[in-house]
C-alpha cells in the first residue's frame, strides 16, 4: 500500500478495489430495477402482492444483516463478501426461470439473504478504512460506487430491455455480480488490524447499546424514513411514469438521473459535513427536499417535470446521506463496525419492508397518486421526529 501523500493515506488500495467490486454488483442490481416491478406485474402480481414482491427481499434482509454484521467482526468480513456475491450471480440466474409470482417471491427472499453479506459487509469494510475527521468524505466517496452503479444500472436495465428483452437485464446481473466476487476473492485482502477490538462485546450488548443511543436511533430513524421515498420511488415510480406516457428506456433513464446526482455530489457535501460539523442540518435539508419532490410527483406529467423532481429528491439524499453515515462509523468504532453497519442497512430495508406494502394497500385503496402525497406527508413528519431524537441526544448523554 502506498502512503506517501495524505490523499492516498486517505484512499488506500483495497478501497478502491472495494469500490470497483461494489460498482460493478451495484450496476447489475440496477440493470433489473426498472424491469422488476414490470416483471413482476407480467406474472400477476398487483398492489399489494407488488409490495410482497420487494417487501420480500427487504425482510430477509433485515433478519439476516445484524447476524452476519456481528459475525463478520469477530470472523473477518472478505468471506461474507465473496459469498453473498456469488450468490447474486446464481440467484439471478433463477429469475430466467421464473413463470409466477409465488416462485418470483421465494426467489427475493433468497436474494435478499444475498444482499445482507454485500452493502452492510463492504460499507464496514470501508468504515474501518476511514480516518477520523474524514468519514463523511471517505462514506461519500465509496457511496459513489453504489449509486453510480444503481444509477447507471437502470439507464442499462431499460435499453437492454427493449432492445434485447427480459433475458438480457438478468444475465448481465448473473455476469457483473460474477466478476465481482472474482474481484473480492481475487484482490481484495482480509482485515486484521482491528480484530481484537471489533470482537468485543456479545451480540446482545451491542444491541443494547444501539437502543440506548438517542443519536444512532435518530440516525436508524432517518435511514427508515427515508426509505419510504427510495421504496416508494423503486416500487410504484415506474408504474406511475409509464401510466403519464413514458416508456421504459425514459423510466430508466429518469431513475438513473436520481442515483446519479446523488452519486456526483456524495464526496463534496460529505467533506463539507466534515469541515463545518454540520451534521444535523445536512440531514434535515436532505429530508425536506426528499418529502417535498415525492409529495409534488402527482403534478408532474412530462418527461421534464418528473425529471426535475428527481434531481431535487437526488441532491437531498446526497446532502443527507454522508452526513449519517459519518455518526453510524463514529457509533461503530465502540461497538464494531460490522455490527453498526448492518443496524443501520437493517433500517433501510426495514422500511424497504413497509415502503411497498403501505404503498400498495394506499394504491388498492384509493389510487396511485394518493401513495406519493400519503408518503411525502409522512417523511416531513418523521423529519421533525428526527430532530427531536438528534436534540434529545445531545442533553442526554449517549
Amino acid at each position: 500500500m502506498v502512503k506517501s501523500t495524505d490523499a492516498q493515506s486517505t484512499y488506500p488500495t483495497e478501497f478502491w478495489i472495494l469500490f470497483l467490486t461494489v460498482f460493478a454488483a451495484m450496476l447489475g442490481l440496477g440493470i433489473i430495477g426498472p424491469l422488476m416491478p414490470i416483471f413482476a406485474s407480467r406474472l400477476g402480481a398487483a398492489g399489494i402482492a407488488l409490495g410482497l414482491v420487494f417487501s420480500g427481499f427487504s425482510l430477509s434482509r433485515t433478519i439476516t444483516m445484524p447476524i452476519v454484521g456481528y459475525h463478520s467482526d469477530k470472523h473477518g468480513r472478505k468471506q461474507f463478501l465473496v459469498m453473498g456475491l456469488i450468490l447474486y450471480s446464481l440467484i439471478s440466474i433463477g429469475y430466467l426461470f421464473t413463470h409466477n409470482i409465488i416462485e418470483l417471491i421465494w426467489l427475493r427472499l433468497l436474494h435478499g439473504m444475498a444482499s445482507a453479506m454485500v452493502i452492510p459487509i463492504a460499507m464496514a469494510y470501508a468504515g474501518e478504512l476511514a480516518r477520523r475527521g474524514k468519514e463523511g468524505e471517505m462514506m461519500g466517496t465509496f457511496s459513489i460506487a453504489t449509486m453510480t452503479g444503481l444509477g447507471v444500472g437502470p439507464l442499462l436495465g431499460g435499453v437492454l430491455t427493449d432492445w434485447f428483452g427480459e433475458s438480457a437485464a438478468f444475465l448481465a446481473l448473473t455476469v457483473l455480480s460474477g466478476f465481482a466476487a472474482f474481484l473480492a476473492f481475487r484482490f481484495l485482502p482480509e482485515q486484521h488490524g482491528t480484530r481484537k477490538k471489533r470482537s468485543s462485546g456479545s451480540f446482545r450488548e451491542n444491541l443494547k447499546q444501539v437502543v440506548q443511543s438517542r443519536k444512532i436511533m435518530g440516525v436508524l430513524w432517518f435511514r427508515f424514513v427515508m426509505t419510504l421515498a427510495r421504496g416508494t420511488i423503486i416500487s410504484f415510480f415506474p408504474l406511475y411514469a409509464a401510466a403519464v406516457g413514458q416508456s421504459l428506456s425514459n423510466i430508466g433513464i429518469l431513475l438513473s438521473i436520481n442515483m446519479l446526482l446523488m452519486s456526483l455530489f456524495q464526496k463534496p457535501f460529505g467533506r463539507l459535513s466534515d469541515k463545518t460539523g454540520w451534521r444535523l442540518p445536512f440531514i434535515l435539508a436532505g429530508m425536506v427536499l426528499a418529502a417535498i419532490s415525492l409529495f409534488l410527483i402527482p403534478y408532474a406529467h412530462s418527461f421534464v417535470q418528473l425529471l426535475i423532481l428527481n434531481l431535487v429528491m437526488g441532491i437531498g439524499g446526497a446532502l443527507a446521506f454522508p452526513a449519517a453515515v459519518a455518526l453510524v462509523v463514529e457509533f461503530g468504532r465502540q461497538i464494531g463496525m460490522g455490527s453498526a453497519m448492518g443496524y443501520f442497512n437493517m433500517a433501510l430495508s426495514t422500511g424497504m419492508i413497509f415502503a411497498p406494502i403501505f404503498s400498495g394497500v394506499i394504491y388498492d385503496a384509493v389510487n396511485i397518486q394518493a401513495i406519493f402525497y400519503i408518503n411525502g406527508t409522512i417523511i416531513l413528519a418523521g423529519t421533525v421526529v428526527f430532530y427531536g431524537l438528534i436534540r434529545s441526544a445531545k442533553r442526554t448523554p449517549a
